[in-house]
């Protein structure tokens, strides 16, 4: 991946949970990514969207962006794949109603040092609606925002190394915002 002057430090291993202060920087990471990814997939019937804690400002995050690819149609994931590997985004799987298909994008030369999620879900589908409520709700509510970063922060230090721990215990926190 090509490297932004000034870019923030981006990225954490598998398993490790660090939530750093919100850096405006991060949307500008975002924005050349999603220029490459509306880019390779021009043929598509695609929407690509900031989600995640790195997508609102002033919030602290986790530093790895998230992006989610609102697919209008059934998702032929091979030629997703075949589009998106040589832009450096591996397939991982699919997540299922918890995240769709999901890619990754280590940073150069650190393998399994992850600095890029793709959530690759068709339109249709909640989790779409998901990631743009919980977003958007973030962005306008700062009651909701400051609730939010205080647990994250709580979370991190208790799950310091168990993300799918630190995932799981905000759960019930992100279900309750976009009841």
């Amino acid at each position: 991946m090509a490297h932004i002057d000034g870019e923030p430090k981006l990225g954490l291993t598998r398993d490790q949970v660090r939530v750093a202060e919100s850096d405006p920087r991060w949307q500008l990471v975002f924005d050349r990514l999603a220029a490459e990814l509306r880019s390779a997939l021009a043929d598509l019937d695609v929407m690509v969207e900031h989600v995640g804690s790195t997508s609102v400002p002033g919030l602290a995050a986790k530093p790895i962006i998230d992006i989610a690819i609102g697919v209008h149609g059934p998702i032929a994931i091979d030629r997703f794949i075949q589009l998106l590997e040589p832009l450096g985004y591996i397939y991982r799987r699919d997540e299922g109603a918890s995240g769709g298909q999901l890619f990754v994008v280590d940073e150069d030369n650190r393998p399994g040092h992850r600095i890029a999620y793709i959530h690759l879900v068709t339109t249709d589908d909640p989790q779409w609606s998901r990631y743009l409520g919980f977003r958007d709700r973030l962005r306008e509510d700062p009651h909701a925002r400051a609730e939010y970063q205080q647990l994250k922060r709580q979370l991190a230090t208790e799950f310091r190394n168990d993300r799918a721990g630190y995932t799981a215990a905000k759960e019930s926190f992100i279900a309750g915002l976009l009841r």
